[in-house]
């Protein structure tokens, strides 16, 4: 029982003056995981996170890799 006032009294102390962001868009490690198993699926990841400008912008350097 002592443990975890102890624990929430330090927790308290820190985190008393941050700020605490709730992050809600896909881990980028975990993005990156699963291109490495399906590289196609980078064509998806690229048309779910970027706006047609920019992709028009990127289409022809990707295709002269």
């Amino acid at each position: 029982m002592g443990d975890s006032i102890i624990t929430t009294a330090m927790l308290d102390r820190l985190l008393h003056h941050s700020r605490i962001f709730n992050l809600k868009d896909e881990s980028y490690r975990l993005k990156e995981k699963q291109l490495q198993k399906n590289p196609e699926g980078f064509v998806m990841i690229l048309l779910r996170n970027f706006k047609p400008a920019i992709l028009r912008k990127l289409l022809p350097t990707l295709t002269n890799v």
